[in-house]
């Protein structure tokens, strides 16, 4: 599978990657990648970017508490001011795509005997 990302290109240059270790944010982190369809995704995709990627998440302005702990609501807030600094649908999407497989694994890590049969 290779090194593990920990950066992301957006806004021009690679923005650090910190997955949270609070388990209740990153499952509802999940919850809205894996419950969302459509445009929601991207909204998804924003609140993983907004969240672990601090510097973004501080950028934006956007307040995961403010939004009611909402993954989808504070997303919208990120998505918004990414929008308006001209970052792309598709670098939403990618950045967001790098960073839902770390929030997966963080919060459902394999056991050591599947990850061994699996050889990662």
């Amino acid at each position: 599978m290779g090194d593990t990302p920990t950066t992301i290109e957006l806004l021009g240059k690679a923005e650090s990657i910190t997955i949270p270790a609070d388990y209740a944010l990153l499952e509802e982190l999940f919850a809205a990648v894996n419950g969302s369809t459509g445009t929601r995704v991207l909204r998804a995709y924003a609140a993983l970017i907004g969240i672990c990627c601090p510097a973004v998440g501080r950028m934006s302005k956007a307040s995961y508490s403010a939004h009611g702990y909402d993954a989808i609501a504070y997303g919208r807030q990120v998505y918004s001011w990414l929008h308006e600094q001209k970052v792309t649908i598709a670098e939403v999407a990618a950045a967001g795509q790098i960073i839902y497989p770390l929030v997966v694994l963080a919060a459902f890590p394999r056991d050591p005997e599947v990850a061994e049969a699996l050889g990662k």
